[in-house]
Parts: C-alpha cells; sequence; structure tokens
C-alpha cells in the first residue's frame, strides 16, 4: 500500500511531465537527479517526447526568427539603394 508521501512524490512527477519550459525541466531534472527520486520508464519516456517536442518548437520558432531577420535585411537594402538613388540625381 503506497504511503502519503509517496502519493506525494508521484503526483509532483505528474506535474513535472505536464511543464513545457526547456530550462525549467533541465533544473527539475537536475534535482530529481540530485534528490534520488526515480521515474519510471513511462514517465522517462514522456519526459523524453515533451523535451523533443519542445526542441522542434524551438527548431520552428529559429526559423520563424531567420525569415523576419532575413525580410528586415532585404527591407534595408532596398531603403539603402533608395538613399544611394536619391542623393545620385539631387
Amino acid at each position: 500500500m503506497p504511503t502519503q508521501v509517496e502519493d506525494i512524490r508521484k503526483s509532483i512527477i505528474d506535474k513535472i511531465l505536464t511543464i513545457e519550459d526547456h530550462r525549467l525541466l533541465e533544473s527539475l531534472d537536475n534535482l530529481l537527479k540530485t534528490s534520488k527520486v526515480e521515474l519510471t520508464d513511462e514517465q522517462i519516456e514522456i519526459l523524453q517526447i515533451s523535451l523533443n517536442n519542445i526542441e522542434k518548437e524551438d527548431l520552428i520558432d529559429q526559423k520563424d526568427l531567420l525569415t523576419e531577420e532575413r525580410k528586415v535585411f532585404q527591407k534595408n537594402k532596398m531603403v539603402s539603394r533608395c538613399q544611394q538613388t536619391t542623393k545620385k540625381y539631387s
């Protein structure tokens, strides 16, 4: 029969698995390692899937950022050309 402490521990682990902040997950992972809390194989798999999903989202965000940076660069390049043309004909 599980003890109250064991129930609380399992509840905390289940809540940890729903967190989507990568840095927080790493911190909690380190805390779990140092506190000798053991995860079940299923919980480890769920945690790994969550981390993989976070990494994929980060990659998508980085692609979006690069696309936006390209747009800004192209816009600045066009503005610069227009300014040069204006100076040339002034």
